[in-house]
């Protein structure tokens, strides 16, 4: 603890404190750029795919047979924690975006 209040003192004007909180510019100000660029990416993938996919939305003719619900393969674990990683840290950057407004 000693550490911490020696190194503390020597930072200490870096940061600002808000609601009891402690932010550093910095780091608010790149956190809210990502959060700007993952949702640009985000928009233009889903304008890419809505351009790219529109021309398959009417089929062309009937079904062979009918679905059986049954799905050939099942969802990637690893997929899915990815999903989930991404969303946490989401969840994480607008948190901390809204406390410092």
């Amino acid at each position: 603890m000693q550490n911490f209040e020696k190194v503390w003192k020597k930072i200490e004007s870096k940061f600002h404190q808000k609601n009891g909180q402690i932010f550093h510019k910095r780091v608010t100000k790149e956190l809210r750029a990502a959060k700007k660029f993952l949702q640009n990416q985000q928009s233009s993938g889903l304008r890419g795919a809505r351009k790219r996919w529109a021309r398959y939305s009417d089929p062309n003719g009937k079904p062979i047979s009918l679905a059986n619900g049954l799905g050939i393969a099942k969802e990637s674990k690893v997929k899915e924690s990815k999903e989930n990683q991404r969303k946490d840290i989401q969840q994480m950057m607008d948190v901390i975006v809204e406390q410092e407004n």
